[in-house]
């Protein structure tokens, strides 16, 4: 990336550069528009709206396709009508409205939404949406109606339905992403048909708490969909380990697989994940209650590249399992441990271990001493993220921060 850092000297000459002649404007005016356009490519949208606002000039730099291809708005309250009308208008291929109210949305705004974007769109996220008519398959129905080049749909936590699910699968020429995680009205028949319209060309599919979804219908998708790099099927209770099992013999591909609250699975599933899914890079097995230490041996056996691991929760996971995934895991750079049975001695192991790869570690309900997480911090120089939450011997940051001034430290309290 260019720097375009300039000291007071080198402004003053580049302003008698500028062919202002005797003009008052600002010499803002007179920078190049390719200049202009890389500086306000760090504006959100409501931001580049408002430079839109102050004058022509702006007005037509700021308005440049390039600016508007990507269009996100995360918490909005405020969205109407005449808000979606105006984003539709710019044509964005990537639409993401995070966790927005829309009370007074419409279809009418739906519509026109759709109708800008109709040739454009290829990602669409509302996840959290809710309001109006900024819900689940008001939107997906919509959007389906207007919009068939979406390969990638986020639609957590909107009360989408089979019906929404299935209008997108249907017009979409290529569906390569699928979130529906919370989404607890989807069943077997939206996920059949998804497999059965886009199995060869899925790469994402998320599912978490999603528990109407049966296991036949989880394996049937495992042997459908080859090309799966990551599989979210978290707090789907009906898992069973056989099932996992089965699953991990077709799913050759997966990079990504998280089984957070699924009960059932056991370290004997973990055995056939490893060995089957031999490029996982991450693996999330949080309050899975019957994981052991033998799972992080599997793990750091025949795993060696892995790079995020979370056992949170896990009673039975010890220091044991600890040092020897600490020993063999060279690549780690996120662990989460908290509410395990490990002591100080896993603290030390880490810093110990995997000191030149660790950016997030998560230790928080643990029984481990102060001392102990001083000495992680400062043998880990890219640690940027610390969680220890309710550890009780850890009674403030002080000397952590201290130790590594540059690591973002999470005690619980006020």
């Amino acid at each position: 990336m260019m720097n375009y850092h300039l000291d007071n000297q080198t402004y003053a000459k580049i302003l008698t550069m500028t062919p202002r002649g005797d003009s008052d404007e600002s010499p803002w005016l007179f920078l190049p528009d390719e200049l202009l356009l890389y500086i306000l490519s760090f504006l959100s949208q409501p931001d580049l709206a408002r430079v839109a606002s102050s004058c022509q000039h702006f007005y037509r730099v700021a308005m440049d396709e390039s600016l508007w291809r990507n269009i996100t708005l995360t918490k909005r309250s405020d969205l109407s009508d005449e808000m979606l009308c105006y984003i539709g208008q710019h044509s964005p291929q990537i639409l993401r409205l995070l966790q927005c109210t829309g009370s007074t949305v419409t279809e009418r705004g739906l519509r026109d939404l759709f109708k800008g974007c109709k040739d454009s769109l290829k990602e669409l996220n509302f996840s959290g949406c809710n309001g109006g008519a900024l819900t689940g398959d008001l939107v997906l129905l919509h959007a389906s109606s207007r919009c068939h080049n979406i390969t990638s749909l986020d639609a957590s936590w909107s009360n989408a339905t089979n019906n929404g699910a299935m209008a997108v699968a249907d017009i979409s020429k290529r569906l390569e992403v699928l979130c529906v995680n919370g989404c607890q009205s989807i069943t077997d028949e939206a996920l059949n048909y998804v497999v059965n319209r886009h199995g060869s060309t899925l790469q994402v599919l998320e599912v978490f708490g999603c528990f109407n979804i049966k296991q036949q219908c989880l394996l049937g998708m495992a042997q459908n969909c080859p090309n799966l790099r990551v599989l979210n099927m978290g707090q789907c209770y009906k898992v069973t380990d056989k099932l996992i099992r089965q699953m991990a013999s077709k799913l050759k591909s997966l990079e990504v697989w998280d089984l957070r609250g699924c009960k059932q699975v056991q370290d004997e599933s973990v055995h056939q994940i490893v060995r089957c899914c031999s490029g996982l890079q991450t693996v999330t097995l949080a309050n899975c209650p019957l994981v052991t230490d033998v799972a992080l041996v599997e793990i750091a056996t025949y795993l060696p590249n892995v790079r995020c691991v979370d056992v949170s929760g896990c009673r039975n996971v010890t220091d044991s399992g600890v040092r020897a995934f600490a020993n063999n895991s060279k690549q780690l750079t996120y662990i989460d441990l908290s509410s395990t049975a490990i002591t100080t001695k896993s603290v030390t192991l880490l810093g110990s271990y995997c000191s030149r790869t660790l950016e997030t570690v998560k230790l928080s309900f643990c029984d481990i001493t102060e001392s102990a997480v001083v000495k992680l911090v400062k043998n880990c120089p890219r640690l940027h993220t610390l969680h220890v939450i309710g550890c009780k011997r850890i009674r403030n940051d002080g000397a952590i921060k201290v130790a590594n001034s540059k690591v973002a430290v999470e005690l619980g309290r006020k």
